[in-house]
């Protein structure tokens, strides 16, 4: 935490107030935290996983499986999500959409490429109306328009279909989009807990 971003390194994650402490001044303690849903199993996404050590984690199936893969596939750390692969914490896998609460206010949405197993987010929220969390369908807003695709993405065909499905739902239910590694998409939101409603 509140480490410095290291410029000549590829990836440089960094946070100035974790998610516990967030959590604690909202009245909001961890053991309250029933499921821990992940987009995917890269680090970057799984980093403080282990602050919820009794919440049920929901993962796609391939995501999940291959934690426990060797070698670990690229940005895979199964460190970050210890107790749910060796069993001592509860996990959920799931195969295409999965609605969380069984009332459509929460979505976990199949859209693979970037893993085999990534997911979006669709939120319902009261006033807000619909949200989607992009998970790492893209990173970047130029990667819609010129159907960027990094590299390193598993499927560039899946990523493709995936960013399609993603804006036809944005459309269609006219949802604000949220890709969760744009400064200005992460803007369009107020801080917690107003985003909330």
């Amino acid at each position: 935490m509140g480490a410095k971003v290291d410029p000549s390194a590829a990836f440089g994650p960094t946070l100035k107030v974790d998610l516990p402490t967030q959590l604690a001044q909202l009245g909001v303690k961890l053991d309250q935290i029933k499921y821990l849903g992940l987009s995917h199993n890269h680090f970057d996404h799984t980093g403080q996983a282990l602050s919820f050590p009794k919440a049920t984690l929901l993962m796609e199936a391939a995501d999940f499986a291959a934690l426990k893969s060797d070698p670990l596939p690229f940005a895979v750390s199964a460190t970050t999500l210890q107790p749910w692969v060796d069993g001592t914490a509860k996990a959920e896998t799931v195969r295409g959409d999965h609605d969380v609460f069984g009332d459509a206010s929460v979505v976990m949405l199949a859209t693979p490429g970037h893993t085999e197993g990534e997911a979006a987010l669709l939120v319902r929220l009261p006033k807000t109306g619909a949200v989607l969390l992009s998970g790492d369908v893209v990173h970047f807003s130029e990667q819609w328009a010129k159907r960027g695709v990094p590299t390193f993405n598993k499927s560039r065909a899946d990523t493709s279909a995936s960013m399609d499905r993603l804006q036809a739902m944005a459309k269609e239910l006219k949802a604000i989009l949220i890709i969760q590694h744009e400064p200005a998409d992460i803007a369009k939101l107020p801080s917690f807990p107003a985003s909330a409603q």
